[in-house]
């Protein structure tokens, strides 16, 4: 029987051997049971060729490229908590096959409460407008997700229809598809990207059932980043707010590659505050956060900076 000590030391000498890849198909042939393969199998079916290719995407892209691999063997203490944190890995990469988002299906509830122009395509709309129903959009109250394997509903009913009269009261009556997809993108983009990559799974209710100790997580998680810098908390608000790294770079008098450099730092350090956290939790903290930081830490930008 393979023990934790077993895989350890597979690592240490192979990287990823017999033991780990035994692991990993394990891994994947008791996840993919729970997704249905019409919508996330690329074949359609869950036959040993597309297990096969699955166990070799997460194995290159999460295991190795995105260094979960190291991350598991540097963290955990045992077995257990490592298969968890492989499943993990698995459903991550099977949410990028994921073939429709969020926003297609609120798009799709929103066509039913009011229908997209017809017409040709209205003047461009500012993306300071765009900027400011996004930010509208981001703090109306959300539907909790409780199975993070299908879709969220993300607005109910009537919230829903809130959202489309805040955008259209500040875009325009001639709001398109795209100019709602615009807003939409960027209310719910929470730098958590597979939280918007989910399928047309179905709907779910409100979830009003977080444990205290699950309260107690989020309030943790939370209570570090608002310790962040101030620096690394203007940064974030301002890539969330969807500017340019040339804008970032002029608000904080820097060099376009130092700002690049500086943002993927601040979003290593909030990725390591994510990771421990199962996806529920994660949306949890990210949806708090965007809220946080575009309230509370979002520099003026002149009229010369717009993103």
């Amino acid at each position: 029987m393979t023990t934790w000590e077993d895989l350890r030391d597979e690592y240490e000498e192979w990287i990823i051997g017999p033991l780990w890849l035994a692991e990993i198909e394990r891994a994947v042939a008791s996840t993919v049971r729970r997704y249905n393969p019409d919508t996330y199998s690329e074949t359609g079916v869950w036959d040993d060729a597309a297990r096969e290719n699955l166990v070799q995407e997460v194995t290159a892209t999460q295991l190795l490229e995105a260094l979960q691999l190291k991350y598991i063997v540097d963290t955990v203490a045992n077995l257990s908590h490592a298969r968890a944190l492989l499943h993990l890995s698995v459903r991550r990469q099977i949410s990028l096959t994921r073939r429709r988002t969020i926003v297609d299906n609120l798009l799709d509830r929103i066509e039913k409460i009011r229908p997209f122009p017809t017409t040709p395509r209205g003047p461009t709309v500012a993306d300071s407008v765009l900027f400011a129903a996004a930010a509208a959009v981001m703090n109306l109250p959300r539907v909790r997700i409780i199975n993070s394997d299908r879709a969220p509903i993300v607005f109910d009913a009537s919230t829903l229809e809130r959202v489309v009269g805040i955008v259209v009261d500040l875009v325009g009556t001639s709001c398109s598809r795209n100019d709602m997809s615009r807003v939409l993108e960027r209310a719910l983009t929470d730098y958590v990207p597979t939280i918007l990559v989910l399928d047309d799974g179905g709907h779910d209710e409100p979830d009003r059932s977080f444990t205290p100790a699950e309260e107690t997580i989020v309030n943790d998680v939370m209570t570090y980043l608002r310790t962040l810098p101030e620096a690394t908390m203007q940064l974030l608000a301002l890539k969330m707010a969807d500017h340019s790294d040339t804008v970032v770079a002029r608000h904080f008098s820097i060099s376009r590659p130092t700002a690049a450099k500086r943002f993927k730092e601040a979003s290593a350090t909030l990725n390591a505050a994510l990771r421990p956290l199962d996806d529920r939790l994660q949306n949890e903290v990210v949806t708090q956060l965007g809220a946080f930081l575009l309230n509370k830490h979002l520099p003026e930008i002149s009229d010369g900076s717009a993103p």
